[in-house]
């Protein structure tokens, strides 16, 4: 077994049995946050069908067709020369090639490389997205491995509220985290112009997301965002 290294790696990925349910989203705020309070982070693309991620920021294209393409992600984290964390967005698919490489995964040797990891399972308002939370759960259970679920207020999540599964969540410690709504001309605006909040916070052009009251808008829900990642940070950072 190789020496204990002495650099500190965290993988985080996005979760779920669907696309449209915000994880890209919640990705891309997860980065923002990370690399503003200076932690060095790597962004990877593994949705080639949406490349949601890569509209707004620079990211590397890691194809998640099978468990071995998997192990470039580790190699990627592993070659990091300072503490990192590697964030990925995996594509709704990627189920059964993760499921089947955690149940292979060989933890000790991992952690002797100083890698850990966090998976973000985003809930919305239907029950496949429910389904998918407790699939990445059970994949993950054990190991240098942690789980958070963020609930997308976008939707109507009363049917997760009032669940077993959140009880169930709630009884082994998971943390839960809320995805504000944003106001839906901000988010359009972001999104024709694939810019992050953090672009838009510090672009000098002038543009209606540079406005004084939208500005002030986006603040308050990047500061609504943040202060969640602050309660999780020991699961997020390095």
């Amino acid at each position: 077994m190789s020496a204990k290294s002495s650099i500190k790696r965290r993988i985080v990925f996005t979760c779920g049995s669907k696309g449209g349910v915000g994880k890209s989203w919640l990705i891309v705020l997860a980065i923002q946050w990370l690399r503003s309070i200076g932690i060095e982070v790597i962004a990877i693309e593994a949705d080639e069908e949406t490349s949601t991620l890569s509209r707004f920021m620079e990211a590397r294209f890691v194809e998640i067709r099978n468990p071995t393409a998997i192990d470039e992600i580790i190699q990627i984290a592993i070659e990091a020369p300072t503490d990192v964390v590697v964030v990925v967005d995996l594509p709704a698919r990627a189920g059964n090639e993760f499921g089947e490489w955690f149940g292979l995964i060989p933890w000790d040797d991992l952690a002797q490389q100083g890698i850990k990891f966090t998976a973000l399972a985003v809930v919305a308002g239907t029950k496949d997205s429910i389904e998918g939370a407790i699939r990445w759960r059970d994949f993950l259970k054990g190991g240098n491995s942690a789980f958070i679920v963020a609930l997308n207020e976008r939707d109507d999540v009363s049917t997760y509220l009032g669940s077993k599964t959140r009880l169930g969540f709630q009884a082994d410690m998971i943390p839960e985290l809320s995805i504000p709504k944003m106001d839906s001309r901000l988010s359009a605006a972001l999104d024709a112009r694939s810019w992050t909040i953090a672009h838009a916070l510090q672009t000098e052009q002038a543009d209606y997301l540079t406005q004084l009251m939208s500005r002030a808008r986006l603040r308050r829900y990047r500061d609504q965002i943040y202060s969640q990642f602050e309660t999780v940070k020991t699961h997020l950072l390095p």
